[in-house]
């Protein structure tokens, strides 16, 4: 009887023993994928500030482009579409930017995959709005000849050539915005062309969503 009576408070010292380890790693695992998660929401950071950085210069560099080019149309509406498009980014930034940094990385596993998820689609539902530059490509188009040849494009280019660009514009490139407005939604988030799409960009968040899956399946 003595012997199984120490057996069994081994065996309890033990179990004890396992617990307290499995909790300790636990929570390493925690804290190392937290520290991984920091770090790649920082990643995100830097790369929306260059973002910011960079588009608040195109945008003030297109003003300076649309008032030099005062009153020629071809160049001004050009200018303008690129110019609200720059800016568009800059205001995109700054609400990724708020977000961002208003995550609370000391908040519990549930409120933490909330705050990304909220995130997540934040940033894919600013995306869905900068597709709609398609169908107006021939700004791009305007400008590229105009600063590189010095030519205005719409006016010199060839009739038949110009003609393509607009059957393209509306027959291809406003159904492909449509199509992708459709397909850009967070339900697609985890999809591996979505990934692509947001490559650099946004696939932070979802590593970070996977790290946080990680952790509650321990």
């Amino acid at each position: 009887m003595n012997e199984e009576k120490q057996f069994q408070e081994l065996w309890s010292r033990h179990e004890q023993q396992l617990r307290q380890q499995v909790s300790i790693n636990t929570e390493l695992l925690r804290k190392i994928n937290m520290d991984k998660i920091e770090k790649k929401m920082k990643s995100l950071v830097r790369i929306k500030a260059i973002a910011l950085c960079f588009y608040i210069l195109i945008g003030f560099l297109l003003i300076g482009y649309v008032v030099a080019k005062w009153p020629e149309p071809v160049f001004m509406i050009s200018g303008t579409i690129l110019a609200v498009l720059a800016f568009t980014i800059v205001y995109i930034s700054v609400k990724e930017l708020k977000l961002i940094l208003t995550i609370d990385y000391s908040a519990t596993i549930s409120q933490l995959q909330k705050q990304l998820l909220i995130l997540r689609s934040a940033v894919i539902k600013y995306l869905r709005k900068l597709i709609w530059i398609f169908p107006l490509y021939m700004a791009f188009v305007v400008l590229f000849f105009d600063l590189i040849f010095g030519i205005n494009i719409i006016q010199h280019g060839d009739r038949i050539w110009l003609l393509v660009q607009c059957v393209i514009s509306v027959f291809v490139m406003i159904p492909l915005a449509v199509w992708m407005h459709k397909k850009l939604i967070p339900e697609n988030a985890d999809k591996k062309w979505m990934r692509w799409i947001l490559k650099g960009n946004g696939t932070q968040i979802t590593e970070a969503l996977e790290l946080i899956r990680d952790i509650s399946m321990r």
